[in-house]
């Protein structure tokens, strides 16, 4: 799910972020993972849903998302996200090899 929060750093600069994270046993298992108030990346397919398409897919690379101190690795996903009529945005990565 994904919301807009201030920054620490400088109230008048929003971002959109990752609000609430789960994983699945699998993916806890991988060392790449998406954290709580993760900055989306501007070219994600989750920030065009979130600012009004109904729903897309699209090949990504976690090495897009990052917070201070975390980098992640150089690792393709395909990302599909949709809008609930609440406007909350929910996403599903699937790890490509």
């Amino acid at each position: 799910m994904a919301g807009r929060r201030a920054q620490a750093s400088d109230a008048k600069e929003w971002a959109l972020r990752a609000v609430r994270v789960s994983a699945n046993d699998a993916a806890r298992m991988e060392s790449p993972a998406i954290f709580a108030n993760m900055r989306v990346p501007q070219r994600s397919v989750i920030k065009r849903v979130f600012e009004g398409q109904k729903a897309a897919s699209e090949i990504e690379n976690l090495n897009w998302w990052s917070s201070p101190g975390s980098v992640q690795e150089d690792n393709r996903v395909l990302v599909s996200a949709a809008a609930s009529a609440d406007g909350t945005v929910w996403a599903l990565s699937t790890r490509l090899d």
